[in-house]
């Protein structure tokens, strides 16, 4: 198993806590074979942490742990844009669809509402539009039976 983590520093960078991705590699009789659900199952259970903490107390530390998370994706996933390491001389690891940014998101715009802040909600939930792999969840949000809170929530970029 190899663990892969990003950490703050002091200022002008991000303080807070460190996240980080397991890349998990199984010994098979045909070689080293990588195990699929990681490192999306590390994403996504920083992404939950975003989401349990986008109420008002802890809101504020919900943007430096998702731009964290953004980061590390784009360090590890070639699908990230600019990966930092080489697997087995292809540059960044091959990774699915994350649905852990798409969550990371969510938490964003929930923060930003959470303390007052709607421009900063409609940053967040363009980033979540923006993403191509958003364009199914954002149907499924808008095609069912929602809560007057969720309406209020999304009507904001409508």
């Amino acid at each position: 198993m190899i663990v892969i983590g990003l950490e703050g520093g002091s200022a002008p960078w991000d303080s807070g806590e460190k996240v980080s991705a397991k890349l998990v590699y199984i010994d098979k009789p045909a070689g080293l074979s990588k195990d699929r659900r990681e490192p999306e199952t590390s994403f996504q259970a920083i992404a939950q942490l975003a989401l349990q903490r986008a109420k008002k107390p802890t809101a504020a530390a919900v943007f430096a742990a998702t731009r964290r998370l953004r980061m590390l994706h784009s360090a590890i996933c070639a699908e990230g844009g600019a990966p930092w390491i080489d697997f087995s001389g292809d540059h960044g690891l091959a990774c699915a669809p994350s649905r852990a940014l798409e969550d990371a998101a969510v938490a964003e715009v929930k923060a930003a509402l959470a303390l007052g802040d709607p421009i900063l909600a409609v940053a967040a939930r363009e980033r979540l539009s923006s993403s191509a792999a958003s364009r199914h969840r954002e149907d499924a949000i808008r095609d069912r039976p929602s809560h007057p809170s969720d309406a209020c929530r999304l009507g904001i970029v409508a």
